[in-house]
């Protein structure tokens, strides 16, 4: 996994690829964190209001001047946890990793989840019985 940040994505915000090694191949851009719609702007990093963009009554919306930004995401690679897929739920990784703010300058500690594809279930056929395990089976 890899996280950046890109000023030129739609949305912006930090970005996440996937790959099955270091050389790839790379998965396509994910935003994992949009400032608009993930409560970035007017909570942790300035936004410049404007008659278009405005903050939630009551958010405080620390910094001055122009509209803040993200970058530099690191992973804080100790509480990264998840589970492997099992034939009835999918694979999940929810992982810590900083971000850096300008406007205010400072650090904020952010958290994402990523669940994989769900399994696909079998058809029943004639030959096929479902196994009773109760609450505990996985």
């Amino acid at each position: 996994m890899m996280l950046y940040n890109c000023l030129t994505a739609s949305p912006r915000g930090i970005v996440m690829r996937l790959a099955p090694a270091p050389w790839g191949p790379w998965s396509g851009p994910q935003t994992i964190f949009n400032p608009l719609t993930d409560h970035g702007y007017c909570y942790f990093i300035h936004l410049q209001v404007t008659r278009h963009e405005t903050c939630p009554a009551g958010t405080p919306n620390p910094g001055a001047g122009t509209s803040g930004g993200d970058y530099g995401p690191y992973f804080i690679s100790g509480w990264t946890t998840g589970r492997y897929q099992t034939r009835t739920a999918p694979a999940y990784s929810t992982f810590y990793y900083t971000v850096d703010t300008f406007d205010p300058y400072g650090e904020v500690i952010m958290k994402s989840t990523i669940e994989g594809p769900r399994p696909q279930q079998p058809h029943p056929t004639a030959t096929t019985r479902p196994t009773p395990c109760g609450t505990h089976c996985l």
